[in-house]
């Protein structure tokens, strides 16, 4: 296991112990976080958002694509009437566009990526504040993301509730 892992487990553990000590048993929820992005209006709207994002990029990579592949026809094509300077030339260019194709496709996965962690993020902002209401308001001691917890009570689940909440914003 991780020191996180053990540091949260023994966390856990310290305040099971506390609890029984003074007499008061710990309340546990658990909230499912996918569920929370599938279910809740913000989340759908949030995975529609970066849906219509990557398929714009797929989108102009795809004709940025196409272009690159229609040159490459002519360019051969057209190497039979050229001169060898011409076509080292030619192909010089043409390998400088397809490395910035390239570089364009790396770039635009890589702020796709950026775009979907913020989207998620906000979410994930808004979820953690509102847990923190929840917890406050109904005596929760802990509250786990389902991920990380292998079995569980359903009683336990909060998401159906949060749910509600976050969709009332």
């Amino acid at each position: 296991m991780k020191p996180s892992v053990h540091t949260a487990l023994a966390a856990v553990f310290c305040l099971i112990l506390a609890s029984v000590a003074w007499g008061a048993s710990p309340k546990f929820g658990v909230v499912d976080f996918q569920r929370v992005l599938q279910n809740s209006k913000a989340g759908k709207a949030a995975k529609a958002e970066i849906e219509q994002k990557g398929k714009a990029m797929e989108a102009e990579l795809k004709t940025k694509g196409q272009d690159l592949e229609n040159q490459k026809k002519r360019l051969e094509a057209e190497a039979q009437v050229m001169t060898k300077e011409v076509k080292e030339e030619k192909a010089r260019a043409f390998q400088s566009q397809v490395n910035d194709f390239n570089q364009l496709q790396r770039s635009y996965a890589n702020d796709f990526k950026r775009f979907e962690v913020e989207k998620l993020k906000e979410i994930q902002d808004a979820v953690t504040g509102l847990l923190e209401q929840i917890a406050k308001k109904e005596g929760y001691a802990i509250i786990f993301e389902r991920s990380r917890v292998l079995y569980h009570q359903e009683a336990l689940d909060l998401t159906d509730e949060l749910i509600k909440l976050y969709d009332k914003q």
